[in-house]
C-alpha cells in the first residue's frame, strides 16, 4: 500500500529532529455550501534539524518514531523565507520570530552617523528660515485686555471656568459662594 504524502508549513522547529508541521485542506461545508479551510498539525522527523519556521515541506507516512511522531520530512517546496531573503540581498535575524516581533524591523538597523531627514547642526540655519518672533499676536492682547462678560460675579472671584467645569460634585464650596447666593 502506497504512503500518503501530504504538503504543509513548518510552524513550529523547537524540539530535537522533530518539526510541527501544518497542513491545511479546504472542504465544501455541507449545508452553507461555502468553501472553509481547516487545518491540521502534524509532528514530522526532521533528522538532520534543517527545516525552519515558515518553511513549505512535504512530509510522508511512515511507522512510529515515537508517542506522537508517524510521520517524517521529505523535502522542502517552492520558496521559503531564507531563500526570499538571500534573493533580496539580506541576512535574517533568526532571533526575530513571525510571532509578533516584524522580520522587516528586525532587517533594518540605522547606519552610523546618519541623521534623520531635516535633522541639521546645531546653529546652522536653513536658508530662508526667519528667526522665531518674540511678539504676541494681536488675538491673544485683545483677550488679555477684554473684560471678562461670560462669567458671573461670583463665579469670576472664584476662578470658575464655563458651565460645567467645576470639581464634579455638585456644591459650591469656593469663597463666592456665599456672595451669589
Amino acid at each position: 500500500m502506497p504512503r500518503r504524502v501530504l504538503q504543509g508549513t513548518v510552524v513550529s522547529d523547537k524540539g530535537d529532529k522533530t518539526v510541527i508541521v501544518r497542513v491545511e485542506r479546504r472542504l465544501m461545508h455541507p449545508v452553507y455550501k461555502k468553501y472553509i479551510r481547516m487545518s491540521k498539525r502534524y509532528a514530522a522527523h526532521d533528522e538532520d534539524n534543517g527545516f525552519h519556521t515558515g518553511d513549505r515541506v512535504m512530509i510522508e507516512e511512515s511507522r512510529p518514531i515515537s508517542k506522537r511522531k508517524r510521520w517524517r520530512v521529505v523535502g522542502r517546496l517552492g520558496e521559503t523565507r531564507a531563500s526570499r531573503a538571500a534573493t533580496a540581498g539580506k541576512v535574517i535575524d533568526d532571533t526575530a520570530t513571525d510571532t509578533g516581533a516584524s522580520t522587516a524591523a528586525a532587517l533594518e538597523t540605522e547606519a552610523p552617523g546618519a541623521e534623520a531627514p531635516g535633522a541639521e547642526a546645531p546653529g546652522v540655519e536653513a536658508p530662508g528660515a526667519e528667526a522665531p518672533k518674540a511678539e504676541t499676536s494681536e488675538t491673544e492682547t485683545s483677550e488679555a485686555e477684554a473684560p471678562d462678560t461670560e462669567a458671573p460675579e461670583g463665579a469670576a472671584a472664584r476662578g470658575a471656568g464655563p458651565v460645567g467645569a467645576g470639581s464634579g460634585d455638585g456644591g459650591d464650596t469656593g469663597a463666592g459662594a456665599e456672595a451669589g447666593a
